[in-house]
């Protein structure tokens, strides 16, 4: 078990009651677990994927709340550990929305493995969205989006 894990495992056992908490929780996992998908016809969704069960039931009870679609997949790995993760899927606009607000931000980085970003621009989530479903994603570019800094 990595160090990361650990410490989530420790933050699921003493659950937040405060909304400002949870929130701060939420904002760890996604920060620490969490990636942006790009499926066709322009669909995002954040995707965290957990080896601890319990944080995973957390982040959902916490998304759930707060009024993101959300989905919540146990499996096993192929590969290396073989251990059994937890994924879990926040669908649609206001799930970017919520990481835009949690988060304070993001980059959303568009380029190949091993590929090096040739620019960099700050722009607004919804300019994200357009971009991403009208199929205009730029390549070898880096989008920071909020208050993230830039890479």
């Amino acid at each position: 078990m990595t160090f990361s894990e650990d410490v989530r495992r420790e933050l699921v056992g003493r659950q937040p009651s405060r909304a400002c908490c949870r929130d701060a929780l939420l904002s760890g996992l996604i920060r620490g677990a969490g990636s942006i998908q790009v499926r066709g016809h322009g669909e995002l969704a954040v995707v965290l994927e957990l080896a601890d069960p319990a944080a995973a039931r957390l982040a959902f009870s916490i998304v759930r709340r707060r009024g993101a679609d959300a989905e919540i997949v146990s499996f096993r790995e192929r590969r290396l550990h073989r251990r059994n993760l937890v994924r879990l899927r926040l669908a649609g606009d206001r799930s970017l929305q919520l990481l835009h607000e949690e988060a304070g931000g993001f980059t959303f980085q568009a380029t190949w493995i091993g590929e090096t970003p040739e620019a960099r621009e700050r722009v607004a989530l919804r300019d994200v969205l357009n971009d991403v479903r009208e199929n205009r994603v730029k390549n070898k570019f880096v989008y920071v989006v909020g208050k993230a800094r830039l890479p």
